[in-house]
């Protein structure tokens, strides 16, 4: 009786808060399930090979055909006695798609037959050397550029998890962000995490909606528990516990009603995914010789609730599931680690396939293999490798357009290429959100604003490693917005009276605001135009200041007519861009061209600064209260309008509304209405015979100069 009456206590919401509850003694009812608004249904599933796996010792250069790399590859990777795969440790594969010269073949992992077997397929993609960017770098930059802890266990898991390199999203996981926008868009949705919680699968903690964490033995009933579990399993208590949690009057404590409700709620679900995994049959044997860390169980259980999905949760439209197969941080003896851990992965990756083609749901599921980062191509003196960053990657499924190799895979592993930063550490061409915008479009998000709320930086790549679903999938029709049409490339140029780079917070509020002038100008919506600062250089002056200089990179969407586009608007956007960006983004700075001394529209301006704090110690200000440049029909255009443009940039703009009359200290003109030029004369000049031909009227006699 005392166990019993500490069992029922344990569970009550007086013992976990501090209200007082009245029940009305009726029974309380479950929270409802949203009803559906989509019938069709996709998963996708995230297995993380956590440590860092030697992913370069999974896809690697094959030697048939005479293929240069191979032999770099073993080299680098110590030779005879190193850690680099022989021929006898790989499986050939296509590798033509890599763009290789000479190297028509590559090599995938001889205990990972799997992803040659889903690759010859034509099912699978390899995306090569990939992993966490801020933006897109190279060898003299990527320090300067990538302001995160790389080679930090934590911290790139954690950047693998987000993809949010300047935490300017809402949710903290790249999947949980996607299901709020689905389930904002009607969609019922799920996610699942085995053994663990995972950042991935977490969304916006205003949504209400929780991640599950199931075991891989399988979930279990409150009764199954040890602590409940005084009656063998049975359910002797449930009239207890209901009469427990049941329903309370309305002016009741909240917190302890909300602990009943969920209380209750909980214990559902779990009985109800208990009962559907023990009712659904499938149709393959997960069988393996071995199971390290549980992953051919865990993927069972998540065959299991793919198959009996409408059991467990009614009209479910999307699901997600995150399963991390940890042991991959092989500072010894890579080799033998890997062939002591990819059986198992095979296995259970191999039995997975098999289940969803027999239940002909291979083109409704996602598999996606990553790892946090990669690691050294270069040994070190225990056989093993270390921590590195860029990495090679795999997903499969029956809509992706398999047999295919993404990305740039190095076309040498020396310590002179581009891409190797020292110590064999391989600098990633392709950013994690190269692969999640496709991804996201196949998932049912293709508005760009909502693909740009799920990932936030992924206008900071441009178009040249950003991969929509066309590319990705069969049924895919989408394309990356911004993109496909002309690309120009300008300058925007800083005086700082310190050395110092602009930070990506500053980088990309210049860009937010050459995003918002070309919309205006062009008459073209924000998700047709992307901008990013590519490179950036700092020069000393004579005065002993500094110019930091940045290229721009605009692209424009397929879509717009080209012959609205030029190089000399672009530049026209960018210096404009420039002007107002001293005044607010970039800290201490003045443009290297005169800036506007007011701004002349009156719209609001779209871009807000991201809510974070930049990795360096300058401030970012705040955002602009005024638009930059209000744009009118040339008809409608006036002289006060026109004047009150102070800046040849902003001036020019307005084309063919102004135009900009350079003499003495420059007059923005409604076009055609500039005063003849033997009227006045350029600034600091000899006066003119007669006053009045002064542009200011005023001619100071002393210094014989126009004012």
């Amino acid at each position: 009786g005392d166990r019993v009456l500490i069992e029922l206590l344990s569970t009550s919401p007086e013992f976990h808060t501090s209200n007082t509850l009245r029940k009305t003694g009726l029974p309380r009812a479950l929270t409802p399930q949203p009803d559906s608004t989509s019938s069709d249904y996709k998963a996708i599933v995230y297995v993380d090979l956590f440590g860092g796996a030697d992913s370069f010792n999974i896809l690697t250069p094959h030697p048939d055909g005479g293929c240069y790399l191979y032999d770099d590859y073993f080299a680098a990777r110590g030779g005879e006695k190193g850690i680099g795969l022989t021929t006898d440790d790989m499986d050939p594969i296509d590798g033509s798609s890599a763009g290789i010269p000479g190297c028509t073949k590559m090599g995938v992992h001889k205990k990972l037959s799997v992803y040659k077997d889903i690759f010859d397929e034509g099912a699978g993609i390899f995306f090569s050397n990939m992993g966490h960017l801020h933006k897109p770098v190279h060898k003299g930059n990527w320090i300067t550029e990538t302001q995160t802890d790389l080679f930090s266990h934590t911290s790139m898991k954690r950047e693998s998890h987000r993809v949010d390199a300047f935490l300017e999203a809402s949710g903290p996981g790249v999947l949980g962000r996607m299901l709020d926008i689905l389930q904002d868009d009607g969609y019922v949705v799920a996610a699942t995490s085995m053994d663990r919680k995972a950042q991935m699968i977490d969304g916006d903690p205003k949504t209400g909606r929780l991640a599950d964490v199931v075991s891989s033995s399988g979930p279990r009933t409150i009764y199954e528990r040890e602590f409940m579990n005084w009656r063998d399993g049975t359910d002797q208590l449930r009239p207890y516990l209901e009469e427990v949690h049941s329903e309370t009057v309305e002016n009741a404590g909240m917190f302890g009603n909300m602990w009943s409700q969920t209380f209750l709620d909980v214990w559902n679900k779990a009985e109800t995914l208990t009962r559907s995994l023990k009712e659904t049959q499938l149709l393959t044997e997960f069988t393996s010789r071995t199971d390290v860390g549980d992953i051919n169980k865990s993927l069972r259980i998540v065959a299991e609730m793919i198959v009996g999905r409408n059991k467990r949760i009614d009209g479910l439209n999307r699901d997600v599931f995150y399963i991390q197969l940890r042991g991959f941080d092989h500072h010894m003896e890579v080799k033998q680690g890997l062939d002591l851990s990819l059986p198992s992965l095979n296995a259970g990756l191999k039995n997975f396939w098999n289940e969803i083609k027999a239940q002909g749901i291979q083109n409704q599921v996602l598999v996606i293999q990553g790892s946090e980062f990669g690691r050294t191509v270069s040994p070190n003196s225990n056989s093993g490798s270390d921590h590195g960053w860029g990495g090679n990657y795999f997903i499969f499924g029956g809509d992706v357009k398999g047999g295919q190799i993404f990305g740039e895979y190095p076309r040498s592993f020396s310590e002179a290429d581009p891409t190797n930063i020292g110590r064999g550490r391989v600098m990633p061409f392709t950013s994690w959100e190269a692969l999640w915008y496709g991804v996201n479009q196949w998932f049912g998000i293709d508005i760009p604003s909502d693909i740009e709320t799920v990932i936030p930086n992924s206008r900071n790549f441009g178009c040249s490693v950003l991969y929509s679903d066309t590319d990705l999938f069969h049924s895919g029709t989408g394309t990356v917005a911004g993109c496909g049409g002309p690309t120009f490339t300008t300058e925007v140029n800083f005086n700082l009276a310190e050395p110092r780079y602009l930070t990506g917070e500053e980088q990309k509020l210049i860009c937010d605001l050459a995003v918002d002038i070309s919309a205006d100008r062009l008459s073209e919506g924000e998700d047709d135009i992307r901008c990013y600062i590519s490179d950036q250089t700092i020069i000393e002056t004579a005065d002993g200041g500094y110019i930091v200089t940045g290229e721009a990179e605009l692209n424009f969407d397929y879509t717009i007519n080209e012959n609205k586009l030029n190089a000399g608007l672009a530049q026209k956007i960018t210096k404009t861009a420039e002007s107002f960006a001293s005044d607010f983004v970039v800290a201490g700075a003045t443009p290297v061209s005169e800036a506007p001394s007011v701004s002349p529209s009156s719209r609001p301006p779209s871009l807000t600064p991201p809510p974070i704090s930049p990795p360096t110690d300058v401030p970012t200000t705040a955002a602009p209260t005024k638009s930059p440049i209000l744009f009118v029909d040339p008809g409608s255009a006036t002289q006060e309008y026109c004047k009150s443009f102070t800046d040849k940039t902003a001036c020019n703009l307005t084309t063919p509304s102004c135009e900009w009359d350079q003499r003495f200290k420059g007059t923005c003109y409604l076009t055609g209405t500039a005063p003849d030029k033997d009227t006045c004369i350029t600034n600091n000049k000899p006066c003119p015979p007669a006053p009045n031909q002064c542009c200011t009227g005023r001619c100071d006699e002393t210094l014989d100069r126009c004012n």
